[in-house]
């Protein structure tokens, strides 16, 4: 019994991301889905809840539409971050410079397309448990200052991401994606979006 029980909290314990092998994630040009993001505060007894829509143009940017329950349209590329209004109008996002929209992107391109290297140049990484997924992640800030923006961060997916957890102090956000769309190149109008 002790060593079944030994075994069992063996296996349970997180593992280097390097000591088992992840199956292989796709890097898309193009990557499309919906995402639906739950943040629980302290304080709050229900989440708040958003959905909507992403694209995702390898080496451009991202796109983020929420739905509900407000509209809002992030943009996201590698020279800036802006919210585009109802009335069409591009805002900068406060604090956003050059320098912090490339780092932006840098992590949210690698969260998303599953960008093991880069991630594991910014978090120490563990394999955890896969539960549901094919694989789970724990990542884990090597920067200090990374780690007041991120906190703890868990991926898990198959070949995509599917699933991205931050935890932060008292809160924590889960994104789920779904009906995930690739493509070789973007349409001109998706393209368009991104310029």
């Amino acid at each position: 019994m002790v060593t079944g029980l030994l075994a069992l909290l063996l296996a349970l314990a997180p593992m280097p991301a390097t000591a088992m092998e992840l199956p292989p994630l796709e890097s898309p040009a193009v990557l499309r889905g919906d995402f639906v993001q739950e943040k629980r505060i302290a304080g709050f007894q229900a989440p708040l809840r958003s959905q909507g829509r992403f694209l995702l143009l390898r080496g451009r940017g991202l796109l983020w539409e929420t739905r509900e329950p407000f509209p809002s349209t992030l943009v996201v590329t590698t020279a800036q971050m802006y919210e585009i209004g109802p009335d069409g109008a591009r805002r900068p996002l406060p604090g956003t410079g050059e320098d912090r929209a490339g780092q932006v992107t840098g992590m949210l391109l690698a969260l998303l397309g599953g960008d093991l290297k880069s991630l594991q140049d910014r978090f120490r990484t563990e394999q955890l448990p896969a539960g549901e997924h094919a694989w789970r992640l724990r990542l884990s800030p090597r920067d200090p200052v990374l780690g007041t923006a991120f906190g703890l961060l868990e991926l898990a997916g198959d070949r995509h991401v599917r699933e991205v957890r931050i935890e932060r102090a008292d809160e924590t956000t889960l994104i789920r994606f779904t009906g995930l769309e690739t493509a070789a190149a973007p349409a001109a109008e998706e393209a368009a979006r991104l310029e």
